[in-house]
């Protein structure tokens, strides 16, 4: 069963990565703050879920804290399950207890 998990979280998500990678980059040029913005109005959760997996985690985690609990709900749950461990703990223990009260 891991085995099978592996391979379609890989298949699902390493598609459309070279497209991705160059988003990823591209959110370096903007603040943090503004980053974050666009994350949450323009691309939702489902394309953060997959940009913020592609990110240096310091990165990652400084958008995580500018977001709202419900968006960051609503984005963990799309997360590439192999790039979530690192994430998930990184923020402070308050913010991880009121995202998980979201879900």
């Amino acid at each position: 069963m891991r085995a099978v998990r592996e391979a379609l979280s890989a298949s699902l998500f390493d598609a459309s990565r070279p497209t991705l990678q160059r988003v990823a980059k591209a959110s370096k040029l903007l603040p943090n703050a503004e980053a974050a913005r666009v994350g949450e109005q323009v691309f939702g959760p489902l394309l953060c879920a997959r940009i913020v997996g592609l990110l240096a985690p310091e990165h990652a985690i400084d958008l995580t804290l500018r977001l709202p609990d419900a968006f960051l709900a609503d984005t963990s749950t799309q997360l590439d399950p192999r790039q979530a461990q690192a994430l998930v703990p990184a923020p402070p223990s308050d913010r991880v207890v009121a995202v998980a009260g979201q879900l």
